[in-house]
Order: structure tokens, then sequence, then C-alpha cells
């Protein structure tokens, strides 16, 4: 779901995808020749004759009148023999580009996997941690009840009273820093 989710790798997978576009554009530049294809299409209008020209001899007939004339080209195999190591320059950078857009993405899927471990394991551990602070509570809060009740006896002072009361509330400061600690792991 991080993986699936997390901005930084989904714009990691867009970087190396645009490197792996330029790396094919080179390779093929590279290694493969051009096949091309144009198309010329042309439509020629008289507006005039020179005096004393073949033209003019000829008369009104040798006027063109706008008929269209097209040419079609195919041009298969131009193939850049030598150009001074300049596609060669252009494939290594794209290669070298392409391989490390993908370790990046490695590098940034393996950083995701280990702030998601980290992350259980440190709600896990808050989670440890409330529990603990909740039981703490509940032992302070029976020993304070245990001591209030032997005080009428005669079998505890006010001084352990006291002593039972500042465990209890410290217990209770303990869970409400562990809650607030969960909660945070939590979001």
């Amino acid at each position: 779901k991080a993986s699936k989710n997390n901005p930084t790798i989904y714009g990691r997978r867009v970087q190396q995808e645009l490197n792996e576009i330029s790396y094919e554009n080179a390779w093929a530049k590279m290694f493969l020749p051009t096949i091309s294809f144009n198309t010329q299409a042309i439509s020629a209008y008289s507006v005039g004759q020179l005096p004393k020209s073949t033209a003019a001899i000829t008369g009104k007939g040798a006027l063109d009148h706008g008929t269209p004339l097209s040419n079609g080209f195919f041009s298969i195999g131009q193939y850049t023999l030598y150009n001074f190591g300049k596609d060669r320059d252009q494939y290594d950078i794209a290669r070298l580009e392409f391989e490390r857009s993908k370790q990046s993405l490695r590098e940034i899927e393996r950083q995701v996997r280990f702030e998601v471990v980290t992350a259980v394991f440190n709600f896990k551990t808050q989670q440890d941690l409330l529990e603990v602070a909740q039981r703490s509570v509940d032992s302070a809060q029976a020993v304070y009840e245990l001591i209030k009740s032997r005080v009428p006896l005669g079998k505890a002072t006010q001084n352990d009273l006291s002593s039972a009361e500042v465990d209890l509330l410290n217990a209770k400061n303990a869970l409400i820093t562990a809650e607030t600690s969960y909660n945070q792991a939590l979001w």
C-alpha cells in the first residue's frame, strides 16, 4: 500500500519510464537505419505571359490553370556511418541515465519499506508501553485503595497514604504520556 501511494516512488517510476524512452530512442538512432516518407503537392497557376516568349507564341493553351501535381518519396535505409561520436555519446548518456534511474527507484522503494517497518515497530512498541502504563495505573490504584483502607485500622500512616497517592499520580502522568506517544505513532 505504501509503495502504491507514495508520491516519491510514483515520481521515480515516471522518471524511469522517461529515461527508458530516451534510452530506446538513442539506441535506435545509434544502431538502426532511418525510414522516411515524404509527400509534396504543387498547384501552379499562370497569371500572365512574357511578351515574345514561347508561351506567348503558343497562346492561352500554355497557361497553367491550377492543376495539382503530387509527388511521394519513400526512403529506406539512411544510415549514419560516423558523425564523430555524437550518436555514441548520446547513447552512452541515455544508457547511464536509464541504469541510474533503475537504481534510484530501487533505493527509494527500499527506503519506503524501511520507513514502513520502522513505523510499524514504533507503533507496536508504543502500544506495549501504553498497556504497561495502564497496568501500572491499575496496580498503583489497587495499592492506594489498600493503604487507604488500612489507615482507619491504624496499620498504615498518613505518610503511607500520601506516598501511594503520589505513586498513583505519577502512574497516571506516565499513562497520559504513553497515550500521547501511542496516538502519534498511530498517525
